[in-house]
């Protein structure tokens, strides 16, 4: 976790750091699957790092999941535990367009050709005239190979 003051002219300063790891994605890439004490140690570490954060009265929290967590059979579930469990929601980065509508309630879509970012939910990012021009249609619901969304 990084803790930072973010100021007007955009620079940003490093209040605090803490590491935990929790190795969510060990043995996930082999398996397909995040292992039942990686997730459970992952929660429990975002509800102390919750803790923190509010001590030091941070006024937004982000989560980022990785790459283990987006193509592991059961990373939906975990996303939608650890939001159950902590309050999070986690901030999944994909290029798999069909696979984030899959998994997302709210997408940003970025494209190199336009300055400003698509935001909202997966209808409303797919109908948009700027992902429109890139994509030409609404993707279909995507999984990775063997992935499900069951727990």
């Amino acid at each position: 976790m990084v803790i930072a003051d973010v100021h007007p002219d955009g620079r940003i300063e490093v209040v605090d750091r803490v590491k935990e790891m929790v190795r969510l994605g060990h043995r996930a890439f082999v398996t397909g699957r995040l292992g039942r004490e990686a997730m459970d140690l992952a929660v429990q570490t975002v509800r102390t790092y919750r803790r923190l954060a509010r001590a030091r009265k941070v006024a937004r929290v982000r989560a980022v999941a990785t790459s283990a967590v987006r193509e592991a059979r059961n990373g939906r579930s975990f996303v939608d535990r650890l939001r159950r469990e902590t309050g999070l929601a986690l901030i999944v980065v994909s290029h798999y367009v069909g696979l984030a509508g899959s998994y997302a309630d709210r997408l940003v879509f970025l494209d190199r050709d336009t300055p400003a970012a698509v935001v909202g939910s997966p209808a409303e990012v797919f109908s948009h005239p700027v992902f429109r021009k890139r994509y030409g249609e609404t993707p279909a619901p995507a999984r990775l190979p063997g992935a499900s969304v069951s727990p």
